[in-house]
């Protein structure tokens, strides 16, 4: 009976499972490939190479790939090259690490990408996706921001203060350190504000967030920088990318990165997802 129900339920309204692409087996890798996980985290799937700074705080979310001899020490900075030869790479994938470098340390890592990918290797990113995060403010849809409920005693925080922390987390109230004082934090929260009113550009607000990106004020395991589709389109453009497209999650080109299991598991409900082919 139930089978007859559900057999209704579908020829009425369509097939809406989802349907995820799952190699639980992990019996297909080509050995000869390589795959790279750069800002890894905990990550860890047999044939991929797990990047990330090795410290103090992190230090227990690598041990699978440590174990695995899958892990590389990496700390991206301007100047240091990624441990790969010039077109050696199949694939490079990249979630929740962009927003938080420096803007030259950031250009200069997705160069690296370019020069290590092979020709046709394919570059996946993730990000948080300004445009939706400033929309929910314009439109005061606090509920979008239920992903990042926080809390500071004494102040009541808005929607202003969770967009703030999407884009420039040492600057908003929720964040008791010494980078801004709280002074500095309630008359950014008043800028923003005057800005809206003032329908300045999202793009003006965002740079202003950002604009002290340069003078180290910001913790490590923040946000410092945005993006959006136009502004991640022209950086992988600048670094000479020229097939590159608006992706969504576990939508790549590449089975590899349909997995659900272990791609684009990151924040899904703000996240902007961009693929890119290295064309020569």
């Amino acid at each position: 009976m139930i089978k007859k129900i559900f057999k209704f339920i579908l020829e009425k309204k369509g097939t809406y499972l989802e349907q995820i692409y799952d190699n639980t087996s992990d019996q297909t890798y080509n050995a000869e490939s390589i795959f790279i996980n750069i800002g890894s985290g905990n990550f860890y799937k047999k044939g991929w190479l797990s990047l990330d700074a090795e410290t103090e705080i992190f230090s227990d979310r690598h041990q699978e790939a440590i174990s695995n001899k899958a892990f590389i020490p990496f700390v991206i900075k301007e100047g240091v090259r990624l441990p790969f030869d010039d077109n050696s790479v199949d694939i490079v994938y990249c979630s929740h690490v962009l927003e938080h470098l420096k803007v030259s340390d950031m250009k200069y890592i997705i160069k690296e990408f370019y020069r290590c990918l092979k020709e046709n290797g394919l570059i996946r990113i993730a990000v948080p996706d300004a445009d939706l995060g400033y929309r929910a403010l314009l439109y005061k849809n606090t509920e979008y921001f239920n992903w990042n409920k926080r809390t500071r005693i004494g102040i009541e925080e808005s929607e202003i203060d969770y967009f703030i922390d999407l884009i420039c987390s040492a600057k908003s109230i929720f964040y008791n350190d010494s980078f801004f004082s709280l002074d500095e934090k309630l008359n950014c929260r008043l800028k923003v504000k005057n800005m809206i009113d003032d329908k300045k550009s999202k793009e003006e607000i965002f740079n202003f967030l950002i604009d002290s990106s340069s003078d180290l004020r910001f913790d490590f395991a923040g946000h410092i920088n945005w993006f959006n589709y136009k502004k991640l389109h022209s950086i992988l453009e600048d670094s000479l990318f020229k097939d590159i497209w608006k992706s969504s999650r576990n939508a790549s080109i590449s089975s590899e990165m349909q997995n659900r299991k272990y791609f684009d598991r990151t924040h899904p409900q703000f996240s902007l997802y961009v693929e890119a082919v290295k064309q020569i």
